[in-house]
């Protein structure tokens, strides 16, 4: 999933997440916060480091893509509902109220979408076509400036930020879909327990990898959030959300890298080595 973040996606969202803040004060925008925090975390389930998997394996071999697609998505699938399942069981023994409540069922139902379009994602970087990812990228920014510019004019309570989130990510699933039948592969749909478990046992080092990110990222705010109340995390995230831009340059090199990297592993030791030394 880390492989899938994008310099363009942090400098669209300061600005708009700027704007927003502004309007939700400290206690909405930390309820807001706490939910994409909380959601993140609990979406690890959802994830298992697949999509990175895929993007290895697919940049290696093309005429693998309908095969890997087509277990990766049956299986996230089924891992969203149990992600789904745990973050309402966890947020309702956490005691929060029915409004926080709300905005987590809402906030994990937009993170499961955005796991699904990190998988077409996948494949747009394993073909190192990354002008689809750009433009999907684009678009998700464009309509939350718009969705959020109008929930402010039209004086929209919280919940109605939470289901922008929602619609304009699945607006950017279906949109990752039909390019990914049109333009590259067809997903093979076939139930194959020796490959999934092939797969997830090679997928476990990036899901360890992401678990720590993400936690050590994220962590942060439902702890907060538990100690502290709703308007501690909001000024929190105002002012913590400022320096997430610096991530630009590395995501960006990351994010265009890691296919060609997974490629001359295969073809050219020498080439790997020269580009290694390149960007570092």
């Amino acid at each position: 999933m880390l492989t899938c973040w994008s310099g363009n996606e942090y400098s669209f969202w300061f600005f708009y997440f700027v704007y927003m803040a502004r309007y939700l004060g400290a206690e909405d925008l930390g309820i807001l916060s706490f939910a994409l925090s909380f959601a993140s975390i609990l979406g690890l389930i959802g994830d298992l480091g697949l999509s990175s998997l895929m993007i290895r394996e697919v940049s290696r071999n093309l005429s693998q893509a309908p095969r890997y697609l087509g277990s990766i998505l049956l299986m996230k699938i089924l891992l969203s509902m149990v992600n789904f399942g745990v973050a309402a069981i966890a947020i309702n023994i956490l005691g929060y109220s029915e409004p926080t409540i709300r905005v987590v069922y809402i906030i994990t139902l937009y993170n499961i979408a955005t796991n699904f379009t990190y998988v077409f994602y996948s494949v747009f970087q394993a073909f190192e076509r990354f002008e689809f990812q750009s433009l999907g990228i684009i678009l998700n920014s464009t309509l939350m400036i718009v969705g959020i510019f109008f929930a402010v004019e039209q004086r929209l309570d919280l919940i109605y930020f939470a289901f922008i989130y929602l619609i304009v990510n699945t607006i950017i699933l279906v949109y990752s879909f039909l390019i990914c039948i049109r333009k590259f592969t067809i997903p093979t749909l076939n139930i194959d327990w020796v490959f999934w478990k092939q797969i997830i046992s090679e997928s476990a080092p990036f899901w360890l990898n992401t678990v720590f990110v993400l936690i050590y990222f994220k962590i942060d705010m439902v702890m907060l959030s538990v100690m502290n109340g709703d308007s501690v995390v909001g000024w929190y995230a105002a002012s913590y959300r400022l320096i997430d831009a610096l991530a630009l340059l590395p995501a960006v090199l990351m994010s265009t890298m890691y296919p060609v990297f997974s490629k001359f592993y295969v073809s050219s030791i020498d080439s790997l080595e020269f580009a290694f030394k390149k960007i570092t």
